[in-house]
């Protein structure tokens, strides 16, 4: 299982979001403007959705597509409840006002194989319970840049009703086209080029089943397609195609349907009751006699052989008296689903009471069209479910993050202990990854002049731990120090990969970081000197270097970020390593402006933007009025 960077959140109906909001993370995200604007909403929000799915289970097996686990999911804003006091508290005020109940957020994902950015919006809705907690309502997966759906689901009672926008899949996999030759998976690569070339030549649809028995159909197939597409050439056979993946693109799935994916290789139980259609010609086909009065459409393939086999006897041939009778492409289209539906299947058989029933191949999908569906879209298919996994990495430190007792529990519910607990469980290899960590956890003790080294004694026979500090060679008790060193030392070890993590330790090569972690962190500037806020952005950007940590930071510290801008400028981090995010309060939004500013630190260690005032200038602001003041007074 590969454990993906969160690349952004977006919300939407949410706290002070009344419009979809869209953050696009760095390795070093900083929120941060005036009080009630916004940022620790974005913080609570992923906190949010991080406590709720942390437990999702998703499968490495493409086949296994239910949608029951995701769906059932309770959100409960349990570790929130002190500030908000319940889940319908997220919905904006403005949609509360309109008597809504849902609010949405959206996690910016890729598609597989290529690199097209999607988003995947996940609308979720407050149940009318006593503790007031959601569930999903409905998932939607657009093309980000574009605002293009690619999938649908929706709720209703048990079902699940399921768009998938085909036409959009075969876009993106056409525009991934020089991207797929560098892929690292080279045989799935070749697989996808083979279907672009398919796609581009006009042959994504095998049609030479309607004159499989007869070549002369070909030939009144040719004149249907001169009649209403103008030629008979690649172009037009293309221009059928999309037509053909256009209606498909129509109609809903069953989720059955995907999760035994390919057509006639499934084996979902048949039953009579429910009909099981998917996205392949020949089911959509079966629909016409649906609408026509035939009921209980069979499922299985060897059902399906048998009903279509009793629709009609002989073979269903080409007409041109109907072709001729036809008006448009829309009954040209029609006409040839129901061509495919009437296809005579044949006996095969055998000595003894062995007797089955054997499609003809017109009834199999094309290896090329089968493929498209299970190399690309149904695994795409699945991002619904693993865009979470970077929450399972999360770990949060917030405003509150220590206390300033003696003694310590690990069962404590504040940061600290809470970060203790896990450092503490260790066990064989784990233990000995911990102590690798020691030389950063150390050296940035003694960067923020707290000590030369730190000790974590645990007390055996109860759930406590002592820390203490050395400092000029003697042993000092945390609880002896000032509060701002009990505030900054959770920060120092949230930086650390290991702790709250799921680590895999390799002895061979210990200091090696492949599952990125994400870490939220509120006001690590507190109680901090100014010179010490500054060298925070130090040992953000350490920890990012060696140990692949992303950061999402609230702030209001004009140090942190000017130091960020100094090590820009001076080449020790890349302009795309860090974003800003400038919050304005939704009412007092300056004209021309958007509620939350986009503001990256460009090489030269400038602002690609200014901040709203009160920020960078109040320091001047004071200085000229204090000069002002002593002018004056002068006088």
């Amino acid at each position: 299982m590969s454990y993906k960077i969160l690349r952004g959140i977006g919300f939407e109906n949410f706290r002070v979001f009344e419009q979809k909001a869209i953050f696009d993370f760095a390795p070093l995200t900083v929120l941060t403007g005036t009080n009630s604007s916004g940022k620790s909403s974005v913080i609570n929000g992923i906190k949010l959705i991080g406590e709720s799915f942390k437990e999702i289970k998703v499968s490495d097996n493409l086949e296994e597509f239910e949608l029951d686990s995701l769906f059932s999911i309770e959100i409960n804003a349990s570790e929130m409840m002190r500030r908000y006091g319940s889940l319908e508290k997220y919905i904006n005020h403005a949609g509360r006002d309109k008597g809504e109940n849902s609010f949405k957020f959206s996690i910016p994902t890729q598609l597989l194989y290529v690199k097209e950015k999607v988003v995947i919006t996940y609308t979720i809705q407050v149940e009318q319970n006593e503790q007031k907690t959601g569930k999903i309502q409905a998932i939607e997966m657009q093309l980000m840049d574009k605002e293009v759906s690619l999938l649908k689901i929706e709720k209703y009672g048990k079902e699940y009703h399921i768009k998938a926008n085909l036409s959009s899949f075969i876009h993106a996999l056409i525009q991934a086209e020089g991207i797929l030759s560098v892929s690292n998976d080279f045989e799935i690569s070749d697989t996808l080029q083979t279907i672009v070339e398919k796609i581009k030549e006009g042959h994504f649809y095998d049609f030479s089943f309607l004159w499989a028995e007869d070549p002369e159909d070909k030939k009144l197939f040719e004149f249907a397609m001169k009649k209403f597409y103008g030629t008979y050439n690649n172009r037009s056979l293309k221009k059928l195609c999309t037509e053909i993946i256009d209606v498909l693109s129509s109609k809903e799935w069953k989720e059955e349907r995907i999760g035994y994916i390919i057509y006639f290789k499934d084996n979902f139980p048949i039953t009579t009751s429910k009909r099981i259609t998917g996205l392949s010609v020949l089911d959509y086909s079966l629909r016409f006699h649906e609408s026509e009065g035939a009921k209980n459409v069979p499922n299985g393939s060897g059902e399906r052989a048998a009903f279509t086999h009793s629709l009609k006897s002989g073979f269903e041939k080409l007409s041109k008296s109907k072709i001729d009778n036809l008006n448009d492409k829309e009954s040209f289209l029609e006409y040839l689903f129901k061509m495919i539906a009437n296809k005579k299947s044949y006996h095969n058989q055998f000595w003894g009471k062995d007797r089955r029933l054997t499609e003809i191949k017109s009834f199999e999908p094309g290896e090329v069209e089968e493929n498209f569906y299970k190399e690309f879209v149904f695994p795409n298919l699945h991002l619904v479910k693993r865009a979470f996994l970077p929450f399972v990495t999360m770990e949060s430190v917030s405003t509150e993050r220590s206390n300033t007792k003696g003694i310590k529990s690990i069962l404590d519910n504040d940061d600290f202990s809470r970060l203790m607990k896990r450092r503490f469980s260790a066990t064989g290899d784990e233990k000995q990854a911990f102590n690798e960590l020691d030389d950063f956890l150390d050296k940035w003790l003694q960067e923020f002049k707290i000590a030369e080294e730190k000790r974590f004694e645990k007390n055996e026979d109860y759930d406590a731990f002592k820390v203490k500090l050395l400092k000029n060679g003697r042993p000092m008790m945390l609880s002896d120090e000032g509060f701002g060193v009990s505030q900054v030392l959770p920060v120092i070890l949230s930086c650390c990969p290991i702790i709250g993590w799921d680590y895999e330790y390799d002895p061979s090569n210990p200091i090696q970081y492949n599952k990125p972690k994400l870490v939220l962190i509120e006001e690590p500037e507190t109680n901090l000197h100014p010179a010490l806020q500054s060298k925070l952005a130090d040992m953000f950007m350490d920890a990012v270097k060696t140990f692949n940590i992303r950061f999402v930071i609230e702030t209001h510290s004009e140090y942190l970020i000017r130091k960020l801008q100094y090590l820009t400028g001076k080449g020790d981090i890349k302009p795309e390593q860090t974003v800003i995010y400038y919050f304005y309060p939704p009412t007092e939004v300056p004209a021309g402006e958007k509620q939350v500013k986009k503001i990256n630190i460009k090489e030269d260690g400038s602002l690609t933007d200014d901040f709203g005032t009160g920020f960078f200038d109040e320091a001047d602001n004071i200085a000229l009025e204090l000069f002002l003041l002593k002018q004056s007074q002068k006088n």
